[in-house]
């Protein structure tokens, strides 16, 4: 679901004070921004996945200029990006310097996801009916297609140009794709790659209030996401944080990546 929209407006970072500048009460006090940031590095600065770094007892200073890297660019992540563009200056302060005050993380330990990132997104009842293909994307050369698709109340407001309202679920599923005898990936009388077994879920999803728990640097009104496997079994190493904080940047496309394609006629 990746087509780049305009992000939210930036606000400016500065680099944070040093350690040794704050009140060691400070220093230690948990900070508010927290709330965002333990959503993957943990509140004790252990990550809640093997693929996020930990952030317990890592210099100030070092935490600061990595946040100024991802908020300028010189640092790529769809999901650290949107987060350091909306810290401000005594937030980056504050989180860097708690981090920074904690005993490191023992080796592979591993924090519990929050309860405020737990996700309402599950699959669609009934589906597929009711829902509509309005996109595809194709890796020819491994063998896979990806088909986008969305339910009424979703595909009616795209097309209306209205926001996408609650009840809306968009969602993709990325197939094996059929071979044929010498097996060849098999294309479809159109040209397309013919969509074989189900290999994995993206699921959004908007509901009533869904979003009142979660803080606002990365809440995305009040849609939730979801990644299944094959079996439509929630992914183990899947996190909604980080969900969440990739689809920020599209508040002003009801933070749907491809809604220029689902808007088309």
């Amino acid at each position: 679901m990746r087509h780049r929209l305009p992000a939210l407006a930036l606000l400016a970072l500065l680099p944070a004070p040093p350690i040794s500048a704050l009140e060691p009460a400070d220093a230690a006090r948990k900070p508010p921004v927290l709330a965002t940031c333990a959503g993957c590095h943990g509140v004790d600065g252990a990550s809640v996945a093997a693929h996020i770094p930990n952030l317990a007892a890592q210099p100030p200073a070092y935490l600061a200029a990595q946040i100024e890297a991802f908020r300028s660019g010189n640092r790529k992540s769809d999901v650290m990006a949107p987060i350091a563009k909306a810290l401000d200056a005594s937030q980056v302060a504050g989180i860097t310097a708690y981090y920074g005050s904690l005993p490191g993380a023992a080796p592979g330990v591993r924090s519990a996801k929050l309860g405020a990132f737990a996700t309402k997104a599950t699959f669609p009842e009934g589906y597929p009916d009711g829902f509509s293909r309005y996109h595809a994307l194709e890796a020819p050369e491994q063998g896979r297609v990806t088909v986008f698709l969305a339910n009424a109340a979703a595909r009616d407001a795209a097309k209306a140009g209205r926001e996408l309202p609650e009840g809306s679920v968009v969602m993709s599923v990325t197939h094996e794709a059929v071979r044929d005898a010498k097996g060849e990936p098999r294309r479809g009388d159109r040209g397309e790659l013919v969509p074989g077994k189900a290999l994995a879920y993206a699921i959004m999803a908007r509901g009533p209030g869904w979003g009142a728990a979660i803080p606002e640097i990365v809440r995305n009104g009040d849609w939730h996401y979801a990644l299944l496997d094959g079996e439509r079994k929630p992914r183990a190493a899947a996190n909604h944080a980080e969900c969440l904080a990739c689809h920020k940047p599209l508040a002003a496309a009801s933070y749907v990546f491809t809604l220029e394609k689902l808007a088309a006629p």
